[in-house]
């Protein structure tokens, strides 16, 4: 199974290697090329602003659903982005079947796929309802929370930008100053995760969570006192640091994920260099 997804990928990435000229193109290039998909979802878009379902192929071979057209979903069947390549690589080549998989801002559900077709028990954490409301299609056999994850039990206003997009989160963690006319405030349930994992504990942990990073990791202390790799997403801000610190401090190593989706040790002083966002390994 690692193999045959291994290559699959590996042929998705090619294809995008081949035809990311049309990610970099103008509008009136990607109409040229695909007329009615892309008239169609511009015109819906900006001119309704109606929601409307695109099924999708990932290259693992299952239907994935979005919202809107995601070109590279679309064309390609995976997250282009380097660091999603190099991330979806070490989860192949690490997560094992009856591995316990958490997402945590699981988004569309990329990676409770990935872990679901590996064999591992996914748990997948989400908090816009329209975003859950497609993962539950894509992730049928995953475990699913219409929750965040935070530093405490009960609810917070959550900021939304467009569904499914980068840069939606919990207000208590991105800070209020984010909020403007273009945001839309809504209340949802937070979980922390000792108290979800009173009996089983993840293997692996994927968190995304847009800057509440930190506070994912004030919860779960007695989570990670079983010590679960965590995947997790880094950008050179301050509240990064903080949460890289503080798994340091519990006695966590810290490792970037290369090319071939392989650990390599990661320090500090290059963490600090980095200029773009990525994925880091604690273990």
């Amino acid at each position: 199974m690692e193999q045959n997804l291994l290559s699959s990928l590996e042929e998705a990435v090619v294809k995008y290697e081949k035809g990311k000229g049309i990610f970099n193109t103008g509008p009136l290039e990607k109409i040229r090329k695909y007329p009615l998909r892309i008239v169609f979802s511009k015109f819906l878009d900006k001119a309704f602003q109606l929601r409307y379902v695109v099924k999708n192929r990932l290259f693992t071979g299952d239907s994935f659903f979005t919202e809107g057209y995601y070109m590279d979903f679309y064309l390609c069947g995976l997250l282009s982005a380097d660091p999603e390549i190099r991330l979806a690589k070490y989860l192949i080549k690490n997560l094992n079947k009856d591995d316990i998989f958490f997402d945590i801002g699981a988004n569309y559900g990329y990676y409770t796929v990935i872990a679901s077709r590996l064999g591992a028990r996914a748990h997948s954490f989400e908090p816009t309802s329209s975003v859950f409301e497609i993962l539950s299609k894509n992730c049928p056999n995953a475990i699913l929370n219409n929750a965040a994850v935070g530093a405490f039990d009960g609810e917070a206003d959550f900021l939304s930008l467009d569904s499914g997009k980068e840069h939606n989160g919990l207000l208590v963690s991105i800070g209020k100053e984010e909020k403007s006319s273009k945001h839309e405030i809504k209340k949802v349930r937070v979980v922390t995760l000792d108290c979800y994992c009173e009996k089983i504990f993840p293997t692996l942990m994927k968190v995304d969570v847009e800057g509440g990073e930190n506070d994912v990791i004030k919860g779960a202390s007695l989570t990670l006192s079983h010590k679960p790799k965590i995947v997790m997403e880094f950008l050179p801000e301050e509240t990064y640091f903080k949460a890289v610190d503080v798994l340091l401090e519990m006695g966590y190593s810290l490792y970037a994920i290369d090319k071939d989706g392989n650990e390599v040790p990661e320090t500090i002083s290059r963490l600090k260099n980095r200029k773009e966002s990525d994925n880091i390994l604690f273990k």
